[in-house]
């Protein structure tokens, strides 16, 4: 089958096939922004395959590297199909992914798509540029749940950090266990936050509370009660969304007036931190 048929052959096949005109087909191997210009296309009027199609710019809309099979638009020239990569346009794109970072060089439009293998999460491009603005929308691997396992006293008349001990998960290990536990942020957004903390044998008619600490100050004051009689283990819950910064941090504190210094309750199901990184604004 001689170059000829070939294009006729492939205009059955195609969209729109009473249109003549060049068709651009297999890999463009070279773009000239100065020019718009491409390497390599078959027109499909006289079966030639040559060189350097001009006036690139007005046929194909599409930046990037992409792949596309159709129709890309008609004009009162001729009309443009492309079968391979090609660059020049407006269309976004999903480009090659990232590892715990915004994709850099460029340049980039609004639309474009990353796929993080660090954080199993999706960059979205929110500005056009070199490398642009982007945006971090999900990661599946910013989260972490810790608990208390072991010993700890609250101090009368002050927030008490829980020293967190235990991990049931933090695939991107970015909770530090013991003394001051805490969750540091690696990328700035919106993180949920749900903790709780509890006293063996609470003492009555004195206050108790439970508060998230952002970088070591109260961000969200959850439970918060006089309790009038004495009881055994009350849950103390708090939750709340918390914008931080990369390399913020958050911890658990929990409040007693009692008198005098009581135990923690220990275990999963009584004190306990968990965070999920949210997305970014």
């Amino acid at each position: 089958m001689n170059s000829l048929d070939m294009a006729r052959q492939l205009r059955r096949g195609m969209p729109n096939a009473g249109v003549s005109g060049p068709w651009q087909f297999g890999t463009i191997a070279s773009i000239s922004a100065a020019t718009n210009t491409v390497g390599v296309y078959l027109d499909s009027n006289t079966g030639t395959i040559t060189t350097g199609l001009s006036y690139l710019s007005s046929y194909f809309p599409v930046v990037g590297d992409a792949v596309v099979i159709g129709r890309m638009q008609a004009s009162a020239r001729s009309a443009r199909f492309v079968i391979g990569r090609f660059f020049s346009g407006t269309q976004p794109r999903i480009i090659p992914p990232t590892n715990k970072a915004a994709p850099t060089g460029g340049p980039y439009i609004v639309g474009d798509v990353a796929w993080d293998t660090g954080y199993l999460g999706n960059w979205y491009c929110t500005v056009a540029g070199s490398p642009g603005t982007w945006k971090l929308l999900h990661a599946n691997n910013l989260r972490a749940s810790a608990y208390l396992a072991g010993a700890q006293n609250g101090t009368t008349g002050a927030f008490t950090v829980v020293n967190f001990d235990t991990k049931s998960y933090d695939p991107n290990n970015n909770f530090t266990t013991g003394a001051g536990a805490k969750y540091t942020a690696p990328v700035a957004g919106d993180y949920s936050v749900a903790g709780a903390g509890s006293f063996i044998g609470f003492v009555g008619t004195v206050l108790y509370a439970s508060v998230v600490y952002k970088n070591g100050v109260e961000f969200q004051r959850g439970f918060e009660a006089v309790l009038n009689t004495s009881i055994g283990n009350t849950v103390m819950p708090v939750s709340c969304i918390v914008p931080l910064a990369a390399g913020d941090t958050v911890q658990l504190a929990l409040y007693q007036a009692s008198g005098g210094n009581l135990a923690f309750t220990t275990g999963s199901n009584f004190t306990f931190l968990d965070i999920a990184f949210i997305g970014q604004r």
